[in-house]
């Protein structure tokens, strides 16, 4: 699993996850025991990601995701413009599923 931004705690608790890696915007970001990239593609190897970041970064981290195969967790709400909901609500249904 990937979080990005900061991992939640139900999450680091839980045995049965394994955190990947972590995506934080800041190259001097860091955190014990978390493997910290600032480099968003470096998420593309787990099997999920969990955007957990700042509504106004959501749209973004997602173009960046387009062509991600796993499975994306987005925490609401997912957007906060119009034209970023029209977006995603036009793409193939295979990315929404």
């Amino acid at each position: 699993v990937i979080a990005l931004s900061a991992p939640k705690p139900i999450l680091k608790d839980n045995p049965s996850v394994e955190i990947y890696r972590v995506y934080y915007h800041k190259l001097e970001y860091s955190c014990p025991n978390l493997n910290i990239t600032n480099n968003i593609k470096d998420c593309l190897e787990s099997d999920c990601i969990i955007v957990s970041s700042p509504t106004d970064f959501h749209y973004e981290h997602l173009l960046a995701l387009i062509n991600y195969k796993g499975y994306i967790l987005l925490e609401k709400p997912a957007f906060n413009a119009q034209y970023q909901i029209d977006y995603m609500l036009n793409l193939s249904n295979e990315f929404k599923e």
